[in-house]
């Protein structure tokens, strides 16, 4: 940790005061649980990196899986990041691809994400379930210019292209960003979250305490919902374009005919209402090819929604 939040710890890849054009690689190997570990840090930041392992193979998946039994295991890792119990947390000119799993992190408070991408994580993107009750995070959680592509998929290495994409009926995850139940302020602007395998950004399990908001943002083309919230919540100047069915007899597949294309029905955006929730959305354009463009329902509720 770092003494406060004007003194951050940080971990700066050359490059990261002059616009991060070459950033420096870290990569995994040996079956590494995770690169970074940020369990019970504070005042944190990582710039200017491009973290990643070298193989091609996908842990746990159908298809061309990991070796799991006997060393050597191969240049693969499980995940980028790991973190819990952690406070004023920026990430910055970091790309993460091509492991097993993204970042897995709950319990945190007051994290940015900045100019950044999540991209090609073969089980799942940001994985914000580290148990059942204990997950909760507070304070404000930023996405900004942050890209979130292709997660469920595997990344060929090293010409780092996804394939090899499978369903949770297969075995898969593959949620951009998924939580089970969480506060906070939940902030998304100028974000791409497009062609994961299912849900885009998946927050039905918000607790009420704190909000969602999204601006000036695009979600495309996953294979679940495209926007899941269960807050106050804002949507605005954004496109949500529902073509759930994207990986239908694509290339990229794993098995197109057990994928399961438009899980959950498809519907571009799920609402679920705690007591006196209001969602706006604004100045934004939205279709589906699933069930529903809107999908609302609530527990409770008492007509102040």
């Amino acid at each position: 940790s770092g003494p406060n939040p004007a003194n951050p710890t940080r971990i700066l890849g050359k490059g990261w005061d002059t616009g991060c054009a070459n950033p420096p690689q870290l990569w995994g190997t040996e079956r590494a649980k995770q690169i970074f570990n940020l369990t019970g840090s504070d005042n944190v930041e990582l710039q200017c990196l491009d973290v990643t392992d070298h193989s091609g193979c996908l842990r746990g998946a159908p298809g061309n899986g990991c070796n799991t039994t006997s060393a050597p295991y191969g240049a693969w890792a499980v995940y980028v990041l790991i973190a819990s119990d952690s406070e004023n947390f920026l990430l910055k000119n970091v790309k993460i691809h091509g492991l097993y799993g993204g970042i897995r992190a709950g319990r945190l408070t007051d994290w940015t994400l900045e100019d950044s991408e999540i991209v090609a994580n073969s089980f799942v993107g940001w994985d914000g379930d580290i148990g059942a009750s204990v997950s909760s995070n507070s304070g404000t959680l930023m996405f900004k210019n942050t890209k979130v592509l292709f997660n469920g998929c595997g990344e060929t290495y090293p010409a780092q292209e996804p394939y090899n994409c499978y369903s949770q009926d297969q075995g898969g995850y593959g949620d951009g960003l998924g939580t089970t139940t969480s506060g906070g302020h939940w902030v998304f602007e100028n974000v791409d979250f497009s062609h994961n395998v299912s849900d885009g950004l998946d927050l039905l399990y918000h607790n009420g305490n704190g909000s969602v908001t999204i601006k000036r943002s695009r979600f495309e083309g996953n294979a679940g919902n495209q926007v899941k919230t269960k807050a106050n919540t804002l949507i605005e100047n954004s496109v949500i374009i529902g073509n759930c069915g994207y990986f239908a007899n694509s290339p990229r597949t794993w098995n197109t005919s057990t994928f399961n294309n438009c899980r959950a029905g498809g519907d571009t955006i799920a609402l679920s209402m705690h007591p006196g929730v209001r969602v706006d959305i604004k100045n934004s354009t939205i279709t589906s090819n699933g069930n529903v463009i809107f999908m609302s329902q609530g527990a409770d509720c008492n007509g102040t929604e």
